[in-house]
């Protein structure tokens, strides 16, 4: 979350509130309702939203909804987001690891996610696992990677993996930019709407689930408190 604030609650009964600076690990898995609603008092938001595969293997895993920053005003924290900083940059590691930075979030597979921060004339420089794969998103300002001009607003998919991923910022200004990596599951890949699995069976499968209320029943976003946990009582999530 980079400016603003959400309120989640899903069908497994759970509610939270995080804002500026904080960040939340939800998995599905096996099937969850949830809704994210703006926090409209507010004059301004903005995010990434960004979503992960999970391994075959787990994509029946118990839904679970993970929080990690200092804005979280409603649930658990797991922290602080994790930072390194020097001279030239700093990285926020949202999952994964940078260096001996670590973040708590627990994940299904390797992978790291950084928002990282570069100084004009600086540079990030981090090593990447041979089988991962690597995704750059530039927010604000241009950075250069091997040579090449990634500008505001761009997305860059490195494949240099395996050797030192360096970026540079030549700008006269701050370079901030999401740096996304995993290792490749070389697994099959089927979606259908909000539904990710491995193959078109278990799609529809889903849906078979959904449309039967096995994840619970969907409520009315207006509902207050009270109404809403009365409703997740009631229409029980057998995904828990």
């Amino acid at each position: 979350m980079l400016d603003g604030a959400l309120t989640h609650r899903d069908s497994t009964g759970v509610k939270q509130r995080y804002g500026k600076e904080s960040a939340q690990w939800m998995t599905a898995g096996r099937g969850m309702l949830h809704e994210e609603m703006w926090d409209t008092s507010l004059p301004s938001h903005e995010l990434y939203q960004i979503w992960v595969n999970l391994p075959s293997a787990s994509k029946m895993a118990p839904p679970r909804s993970q929080l990690i920053g200092d804005e979280v005003t409603l649930g658990h924290s797991l922290g602080p987001i994790p930072t390194h900083h020097n001279s030239e940059c700093t990285v926020r590691v949202l999952g994964g690891s940078y260096g001996n930075t670590h973040s708590p979030v627990q994940t299904h597979s390797p992978i790291f996610i950084f928002r990282v921060t570069v100084q004009p004339g600086g540079k990030f420089q981090h090593s990447m696992p041979p089988d991962h794969s690597c995704t750059l998103y530039v927010r604000r300002g241009k950075a250069v990677v091997t040579g090449e001009e990634v500008g505001t607003f761009s997305t860059a998919f490195l494949d240099n993996t395996g050797e030192i991923v360096e970026v540079v910022n030549e700008g006269k200004d701050e370079l901030d930019f999401l740096l996304l990596g995993g290792q490749r599951l070389k697994e099959p890949i089927a979606t259908g709407g909000s539904m990710v699995m491995t193959n078109d069976s278990e799609i529809s499968q889903a849906y078979e689930n959904y449309n039967k209320g096995t994840f619970g029943v969907p409520w009315d976003h207006t509902l207050t408190d009270d109404l809403w946990e009365e409703h997740v009582r009631k229409y029980e999530s057998l995904m828990r």
